[in-house]
Order: structure tokens, then C-alpha cells, then sequence
């Protein structure tokens, strides 16, 4: 047995072999766990022949090798009754209380134990509760991490297939759609956007966006919708870059996703 091992499960479980330590703090745990008060005791073994007389009285030398374990059990009328636990050469164990044999402790034994079935029931009922708890909560655990892993996915395939779809849009498309990623507030959403008047209130609403962004952008717009000249789309991507970056560095974490995979597709 190794150092790590505990010693009480190793002897009943494993080597089924010990010395009187092993048997009698075993002992002690089953008794506790059928309900009856058990203590674990260590002393020396002490046999009438290693009495001397000596002056007057009986004197006895013990040896260290008379080191023993044992248990006592405590019944009501009878107190601590010392037993030993460790087997002798017949296989037998013996109780050493005046009047009190094996047969008889037997008996206090099936006395004290008499409701351990009911408490084995009640055992067996709690832990059937709480596996049903444990594999419910198993259950929400998986259903609650599978609905992030399906709502991610499909965000991901919405973001791709937006994304994608932008590509084929029209000069005007995607004028259109630079402007609309400033509907996102409430004070944008219902003025023109296309008109001098409201640089300040562009600019008020986007700080981070400068004025000069705000004119560039202006001046496109009316190329694209009232003009026959071709504004590039790469001019395109770049300024709506920067009404994006501008945005978006108003907004809360949470807003920024939502922005960002959601909104701005649109």
C-alpha cells in the first residue's frame, strides 16, 4: 500500500490483509455507519503470567511488540463494551465485558441497528433525488451551451450571407446602406442625412467622426444619387470604414456585436 492510499479503504477493499490497526479502525467506521457509537482505543495486552511479585506487589514489563487496537461500542445499561477486532487463530472476535458474551452483543447489535433499513431507503431515496437533479442539471448545462454553439453558428452563416450579398450591391446600394448604419440612433434616424444643415447634429451624435468625414461623405452621396460621375467602390469601402470604426467606438461591448454581425449587413 502506498503512502497515499488510505489505509481503511486499502485493507477492506484492496489487500483484505492488515494488522490490529487496520481491523479496528475499520471497525470503527462500519459501526458509526450502521448508527452505533464506536470509538477506536489503542493500549497493550497484558497476560496474567506477565505478573511478577515483586516487594509486596505484582509487577508486569510490557513490551513494545504487546502494543494492540481495539474498539469499544457503547449501549445503553451497559457503556462502553471493549471489543477486539482482530481475528484470532479460530477466526472468531472477542467482547470482554463481565456477563456479556458474544450471543448477547450480538443481539444489542440487531437492537441498535433495527432501523437501518428505513435509513438505508431514505439513503437510497435522497441519492435517486439528487442523481435526477445532477443529470437535470447536466441536462441544462448541454441544452444551454448547444443553444449558444446554434446561435453563434447561425449568426456566423447570417454574417457570411449578408456579407457576401453586399458585394453585389449597386453603387447606390451600397450609398444606401453607409447611410443607414447611422439609423442605429434615434437622433439620425428621420433627418437628412444628405442635408449641410445637420453636419453639427451628425457630429454632436458621432463625436469620433470628424467634420471632414461628415462633408466627404455629403459630397459622395450626392455624386452617387444626383450625379453621372462613378464614384469608385473601394472609395466606397474606405469611407464606410470609418463611419464604422466612428460608431462603433460609442457603443457598449454588447452593442458592438450586435452592431457589427447584425446591423451593419443590412
Amino acid at each position: 500500500m502506498s503512502s497515499q492510499e488510505d489505509a481503511v479503504e486499502s485493507f477492506l477493499f484492496s489487500t483484505r490483509k492488515g494488522y490490529c490497526v487496520h481491523y479496528a479502525s475499520a471497525a470503527a467506521l462500519l459501526y458509526r455507519m450502521y448508527g452505533i457509537s464506536s470509538r477506536y482505543v489503542t493500549g497493550y495486552v497484558i497476560y496474567p503470567q506477565d505478573f511478577t511479585y515483586k516487594q509486596g506487589s505484582f509487577m508486569a514489563e510490557v513490551p513494545e511488540n504487546h502494543s494492540h487496537a481495539w474498539i469499544e461500542l457503547y449501549f445503553a445499561r451497559y457503556g462502553w463494551i471493549p471489543i477486539d477486532m482482530t481475528p484470532d487463530a479460530h477466526q472468531k472476535i472477542h467482547v470482554e465485558y463481565p456477563g456479556l458474551d458474544e450471543e448477547e452483543l450480538q443481539q444489542l447489535i440487531a437492537q441498535d441497528t433495527s432501523d437501518f433499513s428505513s435509513l438505508q431507503n431514505n439513503r437510497n431515496l435522497n441519492y435517486g433525488f439528487s442523481s435526477v437533479f445532477r443529470i437535470s442539471d447536466r441536462a441544462f448545462i448541454l441544452l444551454f451551451v448547444g443553444g449558444i454553439n446554434i446561435t453563434v453558428i447561425l449568426l456566423l452563416i447570417h454574417y457570411f450571407y449578408k456579407k457576401r450579398k453586399k458585394e453585389s450591391f449597386s453603387t447606390k446600394e451600397y450609398m444606401d446602406h453607409i447611410l443607414h448604419l447611422f439609423s442605429i440612433y434615434p437622433s439620425l434616424k428621420d433627418i437628412d442625412l444628405l442635408d449641410e444643415k445637420n453636419i453639427d447634429v451628425i457630429h454632436h451624435t458621432v463625436p469620433a467622426l470628424s467634420l471632414d468625414t461628415i462633408c466627404l461623405l455629403q459630397q459622395k452621396a450626392q455624386l452617387v444619387y444626383y450625379s453621372p460621375y462613378i464614384v469608385e467602390r473601394k472609395d466606397l469601402k474606405r469611407l464606410e470604414k470609418c463611419c464604422q470604426d466612428a460608431i462603433l467606438s460609442k457603443l457598449p461591448f454588447w452593442k458592438r456585436i450586435f452592431y457589427h454581425y447584425i446591423y451593419c449587413l443590412y
